[in-house]
């Protein structure tokens, strides 16, 4: 892609992602919803990635001022998803009116803190992406930097693959971290009508896919050991252990392409 037009793409997609992370908090202030906070916190990881892409376009203190603002708000929403996750697992697996009732509980005292947190965005941060110039040394900086970004991603990835069996549970999210970004790097650059067409892109879905469903089976088993001693919990733990089992043989076949050699 030209550097002008990825230039004006990158503006465009922040202006575009500044406005739906207004909509999505003001969305979060009349519904604890679990989509709603699922759209949050995706829309959040967008955004931080973009500014992480136009880093040497945008003024230092708006970037730093997003990024500690989004820390706060994705540290505190991780807690309601992470149960939102457990819930819905639950109720599409008969997990019985106990089960929900507890973690439902537990849900709401998490949310509490989520809403202490719905503050709006630095005010700067839709006028940055429209204040860069469009001028050719400002695209060449970003089609730099995504290269740049995108490299260390594919290392960070097939770095971490082959010893995915043995990663600590914080590995292991950090290694679904990077595949996630790689993809969302990948659908940035790729030129326009290209994304569903990408083998690369493809395979980083199934890839995040896969590891999405192990890291979700194992959240599920965290909040299970918070009920023990309701009904059902010994069948449910051994569903979600089969299922995480399922899952990681999911992840070994999604993974193979990227420890081939050679291009991916």
């Amino acid at each position: 892609m030209k550097t002008r037009r990825l230039l004006r793409r990158w503006q465009r997609r922040g202006v575009e992602l500044a406005s739906t992370l207004a909509a999505a908090l003001r969305r979060c202030t009349t519904t604890d919803e679990a989509a709603a906070v699922h759209d949050l916190r995706v829309v959040l990881r967008r955004l931080r990635l973009h500014l992480r892409a136009g880093r040497p376009l945008v003024v230092p203190a708006t970037v730093a001022a997003f990024r500690r603002w989004a820390s706060g708000l994705s540290h505190a929403s991780g807690p309601v998803r992470d149960y939102d996750v457990a819930l819905e697992w639950l109720e599409a697996n008969a997990g019985g009116p106990v089960a929900l009732g507890r973690l439902q509980a537990r849900r709401r005292l998490v949310w509490r803190a989520l809403r202490r947190r719905l503050t709006p965005p630095p005010p700067a941060l839709a006028a940055g992406f429209r204040s860069v110039g469009r001028e050719r040394r400002a695209g060449e900086r970003l089609r730099k930097r995504v290269a740049k970004l995108e490299a260390r991603f594919r290392l960070a990835v097939q770095t971490a693959l082959p010893r995915l069996v043995r990663l600590p549970p914080e590995a292991q999210h950090d290694l679904r971290r990077q595949v996630r970004r790689w993809r969302y790097l990948r659908e940035f650059a790729l030129p326009a009508g290209q994304s569903k067409s990408d083998p690369l892109l493809r395979r980083l879905v199934r890839l995040q896919t896969a590891l999405g469903e192990q890291q979700d089976r194992a959240g599920v088993l965290r909040a299970l050991g918070r009920v023990q001693g309701v009904p059902r919990v010994a069948r449910l733990r051994r569903e979600a252990r089969d299922q995480r089992a399922a899952a990681r043989r999911a992840i070994a076949r999604a993974a193979r392409p990227f420890l081939r050699p050679g291009p991916r």
